[in-house]
Order: C-alpha cells, then sequence, then structure tokens
C-alpha cells in the first residue's frame, strides 16, 4: 500500500476538505450566534411579559381603587337618602297624630294649624 502524503492527494479533494472544514466551521460559529441572540431575545421577551403583568395589576388596582371610591360614595348617598326617608316617614306620623288630635280636623275649610301642617308637609317651613 503506498503511503499517503499532502502532495499525492488530489486538488479536487483537497478543496472539498478545505470547504466541508470551513461548512463545519461556519455551522458551529454561526449556531453559537444563534444560541446567543435566542437567549438575548428570551431575556427581551421574559422582561417584556413581566412589563405586560406589572401594568395588568396596576390597572386592575387602579379599577379597584376607583370601585372602592364609588362604592363609599354611593354607601354615603343610601345613608344620606336613608335618613331622609326616616326623617319623612316621622314628619308624616308626626302630622298625621296632630291632624287627628286637631279638633277643627271635620270641617270643611282648613284653620291656621291644618295650613301649617300642609306647609310643613310640602317643606314651605314659616
Amino acid at each position: 500500500m503506498p503511503k499517503l502524503t499532502w502532495a499525492a492527494i488530489p486538488l479536487y479533494l483537497k478543496l472539498a476538505a478545505l470547504l466541508a472544514l470551513l461548512g463545519g466551521a461556519y455551522w458551529w460559529i454561526d449556531g453559537q450566534g444563534y444560541h446567543r441572540a435566542d437567549l438575548q431575545w428570551q431575556v427581551k421577551w421574559d422582561q417584556r411579559e413581566l412589563e405586560i403583568a406589572r401594568q395588568r395589576q396596576d390597572e386592575i388596582d387602579r379599577q379597584a381603587a376607583i370601585n372602592d371610591a364609588a362604592k363609599a360614595v354611593e354607601a354615603r348617598d343610601l345613608a344620606e337618602l336613608a335618613a331622609r326617608l326616616k326623617a319623612a316617614e316621622e314628619l308624616a306620623i308626626r302630622m298625621a297624630d296632630e291632624a287627628a288630635k286637631d279638633p277643627n280636623a271635620k270641617q270643611i275649610a282648613f284653620d291656621a294649624n291644618a295650613v301649617d301642617r300642609h306647609n310643613r308637609r310640602s317643606g314651605q317651613q314659616p
């Protein structure tokens, strides 16, 4: 078997080996660059997802605060309306008692006490 030397290898095989070596080196370097870029984009993506989650939570918190404030205003308004209703009911009961005690209640015309009761009922306090 003849001894194989570099000079004995045909030029086309040398070029093929050189191209294979360069192709392999390019493939390895490109793979390393792709992996590095993939990691960089993954970090950017994760940061973006965290920012979106933070903004979403901030919006939920903002809406919850606004809803809580609206509920407080509603509760205050309901309490005020309940107090006004209770006062109106007490006034109606008191006026009904006064009317029942009025000795002139069966008369056709109003006397001064009846007019005062009517004005108090309609909100026109003398």
